[in-house]
């Protein structure tokens, strides 16, 4: 008798084969066709449809609540093929509208879901409860994103060789379909569970902790009016792409005990694009962060093609437009022949600065965008991540976003120019000390103060737009070059210039009559041709003859006059540099102090930080006069930031320690992880502060020495290396106090102790 033919084996998309506990397998193996598999219910990851999605039981989703590095966001998204503007650690940025719109649905949803632990658990472990809600989100999003039949930029592609994106999702299709649903669910969930994290809070009454409380101190004692509900020094929102004005993105939200200050970031790792930027915006990117990139995003925002010029070089070439950028090009001229940098930031967060300008500039050229134009000398929509859509003239919203980056473009220039030019650092405020042309508008050399590297456009050399962003010397290291004068009546009113103002008309001291008596521009054509009198005009030959007869005479009467004394550039000059260092040098002595307020310390520290801003040392040193640069607008603002965030999570460890019954055990659990993970960001935003391959820390003490005038060997030195490692070894025994074992290598990293450091070391 011939054997009974079983039915046909379903084909396996997948084995796994999983080690689960000791030496124990789980195998996925065929199944027939006719029969139902039977799954274990008991394990955290079983196998849910024919595409292996992974399910994850109610003891999965518990230890999550607490241990949430057991599912990132991060992988979620490149299963489902989004693609993201930020790679590693941090807050998720999308730039399509489409996705930032599905990203909105998924916060709103996931804010919508149970608050507590059990019932959220509930709907975790069923898939029912939010089955109709993730349809109804991909009926509103899911064609647009995963649609087939188009580009799509805003997804990864399979080719690219990321291994958890090995095929390219369509919509259409129910297997890709039954992915994307999953993948979204997990997505909401992973969200509500941040959610409910971050909200959860110890029920303990209002303590005030010092320093070191959590050390020194057995019971918690009351804050004081004066130190409850103090603002963070520096405003920590974080910034994010898009492609409208004022676009609405993804916020993490987290929350903290009312009595303590809100942790902060100090900078955002990229500068929005999406709106206009504030004075604190503008002082980021003239630190040069991500110079270049927001260079040419701005330019490509617009439609405009950007290409290197040469194949080894980055200067790029801005295609077809030279009427455009010869016109922007004058603009931010004169803007910086007129204006310090400190007021170049102050009138840039004003919109409406340079309003007229722009007005003319869009109905001059409004060719580029009208719907009549030929838009093949544009970026094609998706080209580039920074022009998803075209921009149409007389379209009001585009009209909006075309003024928005013109006048970032504007301002770009013209920074770069201020610097180029007057080789300035950010904070300077003494408009006098600006102003480095000639009186007469004479220069000895025009090329020494541009850069061989700079970004053109195609068809005119002149139209050079200055980027050079290794351009930093603020004072002639060379004795036999004479410095620059200072250019008399453009700013010598004592009352600055208020914005709203007319910033390209000459100052009322210059009379009508010297005005006609100026030749005309030879390229009449240009649209601010006729305003470029206030440009500095290189000396004719009889002015430098007359120049070089009356040196000549000037030598002749010095003959007999004793000859100077050199200087001596190692001079100690007091300036407010030094009540600075002093301050951080007995903060770093006096930390380990019991009576030590580190809160009114650092406080302090940020008073003496504003002032020294308003007198910058110079040093006759390119690298001393960047990394100073770096000190005051980036690394010691990011060491303050990074410590008022420690102070504040310090004061609500302290706060979980009077909630150690075992009622309240989970949550006191709950709040350490919170922590733990507030503080590990707030160590990877300190880290990325650094400048010139250097640590912040490094970047810190190098200036403080710089400023207290001593060498690496010195008293000075040795404590404040003691002071570094103090700090970090208090900061090691907070870690694995917040997560008992393991704490430190997971919040700091990989990152080197600091007495490793180079920069620290003697030099």
């Amino acid at each position: 008798m011939a054997p009974r033919a079983l039915p046909p084996a379903a084909p396996a998309a997948l084995r796994v084969v999983k080690a689960v506990a000791g030496k124990s397998l789980v195998v996925a193996i065929p199944r027939h066709s006719g029969k139902k598999a039977t799954l274990p219910s008991n394990k955290a990851e079983t196998l849910t449809n024919s595409r292996s999605l992974p399910a994850y039981d109610r003891e999965f989703w518990r230890k999550f609540s607490y241990t949430p590095i057991a599912l990132k966001i991060s992988t979620v998204l490149r299963r489902l093929g989004l693609r993201q503007l930020n790679s590693g650690p941090g807050k998720i940025v999308f730039y399509h509208n489409n996705v930032i719109q599905l990203s909105d649905a998924i916060s709103d949803l996931a804010k919508s879901l149970p608050t507590t632990l059990e019932e959220l658990l509930d709907v975790a472990v069923e898939e029912m409860p939010l089955r109709q809600e993730v349809a109804n989100i991909l009926n509103r999003h899911g064609d647009s994103i995963w649609g087939s039949g188009k580009e799509r930029p805003w997804l990864l592609k399979a080719c690219e060789g990321d291994v958890e994106y090995q095929k390219d999702l369509d919509f259409d299709s129910k297997t890709d379909d039954d992915v994307i649903r999953h993948y979204l669910r997990l997505w909401i969930l992973i969200k509500a569970f941040n959610h409910t994290r971050n909200k959860i809070k110890p029920s303990a009454r209002t303590v005030k902790a010092d320093t070191d409380a959590y050390k020194t101190s057995e019971k918690p004692r009351t804050l004081t009016d004066s130190r409850k509900f103090q603002e963070p020094i520096i405003d920590g929102n974080e910034r994010v792409y898009g492609v409208l004005v004022d676009d609405r993105t993804e916020v993490r939200e987290t929350l903290v005990a009312k009595e303590t200050r809100n942790p902060t970031l100090l900078i955002a790792k990229d500068l929005p694009l999406n709106k206009y930027w504030d004075e604190k915006d503008w002082q980021v990117y003239y630190s040069h962060i991500h110079e270049q990139e927001i260079f040419l995003a701005t330019v490509r925002s617009l439609g405009m093609r950007v290409t290197p010029r040469y194949a080894t070089s980055s200067s790029p070439t801005i295609e077809h437009f030279e009427a455009l950028g010869k016109d922007i090009r004058e603009i931010s001229q004169k803007l910086s022949s007129v204006f310090s940098a400190a007021e170049l930031f102050r009138y840039a967060e004003d919109r409406k600065f340079l309003d007229g300008e722009i007005t003319l500039l869009l109905e001059t050229h409004s060719t580029i965008w009208s719907f009549d134009s030929n838009r093949k000398k544009l970026l094609a929509p998706g080209e580039d991540v920074n022009y998803p859509r075209d921009l149409f003239f007389e379209n009001d919203e585009d009209q909006k976003i075309l003024r928005m980056h013109l006048h970032r473009w504007i301002f770009l220039m013209t920074l770069k120019n201020c610097e180029q030019k007057q080789g300035l650092t950010t904070n300077a405020v003494q408009p006098s000390s600006l102003l480095l042309d000639d009186v007469d508008g004479s220069r000895a050399n025009s090329s020494e103060y541009e850069s061989d590297n700079v970004p053109v456009f195609d068809q005119n050399e002149s139209a050079a737009l200055l980027l050079d962003s290794d351009t930093f010397d603020i004072t002639n290291s060379d004795p036999d070059i004479p410095e620059p004068r200072v250019q008399k009546g453009l700013l010598d009113h004592e009352t600055p210039r208020e914005p709203g103002a007319d910033p390209l008309e000459a100052p009322e001291a210059e009379s009508a009559t010297k005005r006609k008596q100026r030749p005309p521009s030879s390229k009449s054509e240009s649209l601010f041709a006729s305003n470029s009198a206030i440009l500095p005009q290189r000396a004719s030959r009889q002015q430098r003859k007359r120049k070089t007869i009356d040196s000549e005479n000037l030598e002749a009467q010095n003959a007999s006059r004793p000859s100077k004394q050199p200087r001596n550039d190692h001079e100690h000059v007091p300036h407010p540099g030094h009540d600075l260092s002093a301050l951080f040098v007995s903060y770093l002595e006096n930390h380990g102090d019991p009576g030590f307020n580190e809160a009114v310390a650092l406080d302090n520290l940020a008073k003496e930080l504003l002032v020294l801003k308003q007198h910058v040392p110079v040093f006759h040193s390119k690298r001393k006069t960047k990394l100073t640069k770096a000190f005051l607008t980036v690394s010691f603002p990011a060491w303050l930031s990074y410590r008022e965030d420690i102070v504040a999570i310090k004061r609500m460890y302290v706060a979980t320690q009077t909630t150690e019954e075992t009622s309240h055990r989970h949550r006191v659990v709950l709040e350490r992880s919170r922590l733990a993970t507030q503080l590990r960001q707030a160590h990877e935003t300190f880290m990325d502060a650094g400048s010139a391959g250097m640590r912040p820390e490094e970047v810190v003490f190098r200036v403080t020495m710089l400023l207290m005038d001593e060498d690496g060997e010195s008293e000075a030195a040795a404590a404040m290396r003691d002071g570094f490692e103090s700090l970090e070894e208090e900061l090691i025994t907070l870690c694995d106090d917040l997560m008992k074992s393991g704490g430190a290598k997971w919040i700091l990293g990989d990152f080197p102790p600091v007495s490793s450091l180079e920069g620290m070391k003697s030099f």
